[in-house]
């Protein structure tokens, strides 16, 4: 969680694969500042289901679960 008070930035990137980052962003369906229409372009290169369930528009109620697979040394709290 960043706030206006904290000082973050990035170190030059030396690995030969793609930098990707993810920017989340909390809000109930109602309340969605865009369209959701505007992530449709990004579909097309989702690979699998769980890039196509990140790609999912905000939504209130009944809204399905988000089946994410474990990955090796996952600890449940």
């Amino acid at each position: 969680i960043f706030t206006e008070a904290l000082v973050h930035g990035t170190r030059c990137w030396t690995s030969q694969q793609r930098r990707r980052s993810l920017l989340y962003k909390y809000s109930p369906g109602y309340s969605s500042w865009s369209s959701p229409s505007n992530n449709d372009k990004y579909l097309e290169s989702a690979t699998d289901d769980t890039q196509r369930d990140l790609l999912r528009p905000p939504f209130v109620g009944n809204r399905s679960p988000l089946a994410f697979p474990a990955i090796d040394g996952d600890t449940k709290f």
